[in-house]
């Protein structure tokens, strides 16, 4: 059996999405009888059936249990009308929702940045903004923590050990599959979180400031930097097996891949100038009697091809497109 796409009134199921956003943003982006971020669109009075119209004032945000108590009659909708008054979000200050993390090492990936078996993925002037503690006991779950801002340096998401909250005091929030949008204006996008069940996480967008840290990620690029000045972009990259991936400080330094493991830069510049080539830095050995600030730190070991696009600009500094400079034939 399928649902008609128009009820009787010939009226589409289709909401359109000024009038979710502002259900959204009433409802303060989470089921309104018990703050789950993770919802359907429900026309409270009248129901849809009966509906002429797609207006932001008979339409509430439903998780799918609470739906089905509506549906089995277990809940009334003077209830929900009632709710809708007082959302449950607005009341907690949030919207949750849990991730699913399995009991190995989850990979984080920042942008183009890929962190595998990494602690504490990125600090900003002293402030862990994600990290990644192992699981309490044998066959119980690793715990992802964050605390994600928008450019305002207002709190966007937290991520509690795989409990993640957004604050309703964002401008909206939107949930579509396994996609959390963040958008602090119209076009105006703070945070786009991917999860990868139970293995990944991916943050495809970010502009936030943490504590005067500007931190931006797209599919292309990791950018960070202080007071306008950039202190890397980082185009391709890999860690792995370290206790902190990439570190930033409030006067604009930064490192990276502290602690052991390795750490592999396939295309970055520091503030301006280009890095040439980029370095494979080899594993190190570790102690297990050791603690993690003891551990040693890596040694670059040796150059790797670069892997840069044909069309990308040549790292040479020449500003000419690589497949013209240094990717092209080479004569002697």
């Amino acid at each position: 059996m399928t649902c008609s796409v128009q009820n009787k009134h010939g009226l589409s199921r289709h909401i359109p999405d000024g009038v979710k956003r502002a259900v959204r943003q009433r409802d303060g982006f989470g089921c309104v009888r018990c703050g789950l971020a993770v919802y359907t669109y429900e026309h409270v009075d009248p129901t849809f059936e009966e509906a002429t119209a797609h207006e932001a004032g008979v339409i509430t945000l439903l998780c799918a249990g609470c739906h089905d108590l509506v549906t089995r009659g277990l809940l009334s909708k003077a209830t929900v009308k009632r709710l809708m008054r007082a959302p449950k979000c607005h009341e907690d200050g949030f919207s949750f929702g849990p991730f699913d993390v399995g009991s190995s090492w989850p990979r984080i990936r920042l942008g183009p940045v890929t962190l595998e078996r990494v602690g504490v993925v990125l600090r900003a002037a002293g402030t862990d903004v994600l990290r990644i503690d192992p699981p309490e006991q044998d066959g119980a779950p690793f715990r992802i923590s964050a605390r994600l801002t928008n450019r305002s340096g207002n709190e966007a998401l937290t991520i509690v050990e795989n409990e993640w909250r957004s604050a309703s005091g964002n401008w909206d929030v939107e949930v579509v599959g396994p996609r959390i949008t963040i958008r602090d204006a119209p076009r105006e996008i703070a945070l786009i979180l991917r999860t990868e069940p139970p293995h990944g996480l991916v943050v495809e967008r970010l502009n936030m400031f943490e504590s005067g840290v500007h931190i931006q990620a797209s599919e292309t690029d990791l950018t960070a930097g202080v007071g306008g000045s950039t202190a890397f972009t980082a185009y391709s990259a890999h860690f792995e097996g370290c206790a902190v991936g990439i570190e930033v400080d409030a006067d604009g330094s930064a490192r990276m891949g502290i602690g052991g493991g390795s750490v592999y830069i396939g295309h970055m510049t520091t503030g301006h100038a280009p890095q040439p080539e980029p370095l494979i830095a080899s594993p190190t050995v570790r102690d297990p009697h050791r603690t993690v600030a003891e551990q040693p730190r890596n040694v670059p070991a040796r150059r790797a091809s670069p892997k840069i696009g044909r069309n990308a600009p040549c790292p040479c500094g020449s500003g000419s497109k690589y497949k013209r400079c240094c990717g092209g034939p080479q004569t002697g």
